[in-house]
């Protein structure tokens, strides 16, 4: 058992390191081809910081261990939520958490509309192809705001020149991405396997929980 925990944490580090340095060399990238710093957060940096929880579903799938997929999106949305927010405030104790007035009138209503899409697609226990588009293209909205929200006051300025090593991470990293989203797919059957419980348990705790730790971190920093 132990043999199999650590084979889980030691994959689950590969991913999440994998997709740090992926995003951040990404990120130079971004700002090299002349990218608004606003534009490379919201598209690299935002889906970069997703990039474990999205490769470990697609691999999810491929084996047929789809929920796998629902575990850890339902378990690391709620941990973001509630554990990190909950965290981060108590270690806040002379300074507690704002909210922007554009994070209460237009964020904050995404997050309850995202949470009511994604319970009507749910419901059935079944998320088809056509739901998929649709959470897809709600998706498209929030990031088409976004931009639209960010681009004014972006200015030009000196654009850095593309890095060769930038490149260089952004091929190796991607490399890890993929084998430390399989590794942590198969540790994580093997896990559930061992300790007798459903994979999908496994998921929506210890996986969920392993994906959101740079994020708690960050919060607490």
């Amino acid at each position: 058992m132990l043999l199999l925990f650590l084979a889980f944490v030691g994959s689950l580090a590969v991913l999440l390191v994998s997709a740090r340095l992926f995003t951040r060399a990404a990120e130079r990238i971004g700002l090299a081809l002349g990218l608004s710093s606003f534009m490379v957060g919201v598209i690299i940096v935002g889906v970069g910081t997703s990039l474990p929880e999205l490769i470990t579903g697609l691999f999810s799938v491929s084996q047929g261990v789809s929920q796998i997929v629902s575990g850890n999106v339902l378990g690391a949305n709620v941990s973001n939520l509630l554990l990190i927010l909950g965290v981060s405030t108590v270690f806040s104790i002379l300074r507690p958490v704002y909210l922007g007035e554009a994070y209460i009138a237009i964020d904050l209503h995404f997050l309850v509309g995202s949470a009511f899409v994604l319970g009507v697609v749910m419901f059935d226990g079944v998320v088809g192809r056509v739901e998929g588009l649709f959470l897809l293209a709600a998706y498209g909205v929030y990031v088409a705001y976004l931009l639209k929200e960010g681009s004014s006051g972006q200015s030009g300025g000196t654009r850095p020149p593309v890095a060769p090593r930038d490149l260089l991470v952004v091929a190796m990293s991607a490399v890890g991405i993929y084998f430390g989203a399989e590794w942590t797919v198969g540790s994580l059957q093997g896990l559930a396997g061992g300790l007798g419980v459903p994979t999908a348990i496994v998921a929506v705790t210890v996986l969920a929980l392993g994906t959101t730790l740079p994020e708690l971190v960050v919060s607490i920093t």
